[in-house]
């Protein structure tokens, strides 16, 4: 009997580990991936906006003192960056509960870009 299989992966389709990385957890925590961190020019604070008509967030480097700067943290270990994103996904209705990862991140005139429409997630939802 000839079988049609599928190869399934938690990351989607189309990418790699040496791709762009990008992902919300349950609790509100973005974390930046080394390749995007790179493309973007290793910046230790950002902006963040967001596009309600098209749903987009951008992260956008800015310089630490600039007024509306949030800091990027490292756990110490990993190179990838976190970004508390918990009051912002509040703010523009982004529901949390469970981690997922952005399907296609983009840089753009210096900017990252990540379509809250195009995610997949990966893990338990957070329990009640």
């Amino acid at each position: 009997m000839a079988l049609d299989w599928e190869e399934f992966g938690y990351r989607p389709k189309g990418t790699s580990a040496c791709q762009l990385h990008v992902s919300i957890e349950r609790r509100g925590r973005m974390l930046i991936g080394k390749g995007v961190m790179e493309r973007l020019g290793e910046p230790t604070a950002v902006m963040m906006l967001y596009s309600r008509d098209e749903k987009i967030i951008a992260i956008k480097p800015v310089h630490p003192r600039h007024p509306k700067a949030i800091k990027l943290r490292t756990n110490g270990r990993d190179y990838y960056r976190m970004l508390p994103t918990v009051v912002f996904c509040r703010k523009y209705g982004i529901e949390l509960g469970r981690t997922f990862i952005f399907d296609a991140p983009e840089i753009e005139d210096g900017m990252l870009l990540l379509d809250t429409k195009a995610i997949t997630h990966i893990g338990k939802p957070r329990s009640k």
